[in-house]
């Protein structure tokens, strides 16, 4: 168990390019635990670089209110990823919707893109930690039509019932891979 006292647990150390240089960089993946309202500061983004930051905000303002009433409330998960400058640059929700199944409620990235796959490299790292704690599916139900070419082409993503993307669970190991491959590097597990 970790005891983080507020701060960003890191938990995956991965790269991402940066589209001036064109070099691989390192970058960090986070996970807000939601212990308390600092976790909020680190999500907080003006709503013109950012489509869902705001969604992901309230839903981190009710975890914390829902955690302080039932001390077992917690079926979301919070991740960032942030380059090696400490920039947030990608952030996501990630709910258990019934045991041993995942959805990815929301993957957001900066609007003014100064990376590539970060959104990728983000969704991967999420990806291992779902395989990690799942036995079924991982979705994404609220897919927007203009994401689903990125989940099925780019990703791998089969799409299932009602149009939604999903990763069944068997082929998580190989979607990392692939995303490890187009970074050239692995995505290095932080927890220990």
């Amino acid at each position: 168990m970790q005891i983080s006292f507020g701060k960003k647990i890191p938990i995956a150390q991965c790269q991402i390019q940066n589209l001036k240089t064109g070099k691989f960089e390192p970058a960090t993946v986070y996970e807000l635990d939601c212990t308390d309202e600092s976790d909020l500061l680190e999500v907080v983004k003006p709503t013109r670089e950012w489509l869902y930051a705001t969604y992901i905000h309230d839903n981190m303002c009710d975890r914390i209110e829902l955690q302080n009433v039932y001390k077992e409330y917690d079926n979301s998960s919070f991740y960032i990823l942030q380059n090696k400058d400490g920039e947030t640059l990608g952030m996501s929700q990630v709910e258990e919707i019934y045991e041993g199944a995942f959805d990815l409620s929301y993957l957001d990235t900066k609007k003014k893109k100064p990376y590539k796959y970060v959104g990728q490299t983000l969704l991967a790292t999420v990806a291992r930690e779902v395989y990690q704690k799942a036995t079924d599916a991982f979705s994404v139900y609220g897919a927007v039509d203009s994401a689903r070419d990125f989940y099925e082409k780019i990703c791998g993503f089969k799409i299932g019932e009602f149009d939604m993307p999903y990763l069944p669970y068997e082929e998580i190991p190989a979607f990392i891979e692939q995303t490890e491959s187009r970074t050239h590097a692995p995505i290095i597990d932080l927890k220990v």
